[in-house]
């Protein structure tokens, strides 16, 4: 027989941090529900919480990330560059 390795008593940091704590409840009406659960039976969802939290978060950080200041305004970036344009002494 093989000895059991005893592992280290200490959680590593990034699991501690990580650690769901904080509940959050939603409500959904009647075809909310319906919908989500046919999303779940048809992509075989095992895990709905988690497939919620990720669609949420995905959408929270691309809006965040939408949102974020720029270098420079999006009418800088769609003008075309004139090359016409040259330096004289």
């Amino acid at each position: 027989m093989k000895a059991k390795k005893k592992g280290s008593k200490k959680e590593p940091l990034m699991r501690h941090t990580l650690k769901r704590e904080h509940r959050l409840c939603i409500l959904l009406n009647d075809q909310e529900k319906k919908m989500l659960e046919l999303y779940v039976k048809r992509f075989r969802i095992r895990n709905t919480s988690k497939c919620v939290r990720e669609i949420l978060m995905k959408t929270v950080f691309e809006q965040m990330d939408s949102a974020c200041p720029t270098l420079f305004d999006q009418g800088d970036l769609t003008q075309p560059i004139d090359s016409t344009n040259k330096l004289t002494n």
